[in-house]
């Protein structure tokens, strides 16, 4: 991709969910529950890219992050004609490998 642009996108940095004690012990199981479920979400570092060229495809996405750390996923969505809107998401494997993605690619 050439001359791209990439962040992240809100909620990538995986704030720690609020311990179900936080409140001082207020709240019936329902609360609790929510607590819970909060807690066992998986942090994602996910990065919007734009500006991609569009004969741009995953696999050129994915290469272009590679060197900044390992990529879990590199998506471009697609119209219904087959082309792209000129952006997709990468999600790396970790947070320090994000940060590095964004000041490798940024120019």
């Amino acid at each position: 991709p050439s001359r791209t642009a990439a962040k992240a996108t809100p909620g990538s940095s995986g704030a720690a969910a609020k311990s179900a004690d936080a409140d001082g012990g207020a709240g019936g199981p329902q609360h609790r529950k929510k607590a819970s479920t909060q807690a066992k979400r998986t942090e994602r570092h996910r990065l919007i890219v734009r500006n991609l060229s569009f004969k741009c495809d995953e696999a050129a996405l994915r290469a272009a992050f590679e060197p900044h750390g390992e990529v879990k996923e590199a998506h471009i969505p697609m119209r219904p004609d087959g082309k792209h809107p000129g952006f997709g998401f990468v999600e790396m494997e970790s947070a320090n490998a994000m940060q590095r993605a964004i000041a490798g690619v940024n120019m």
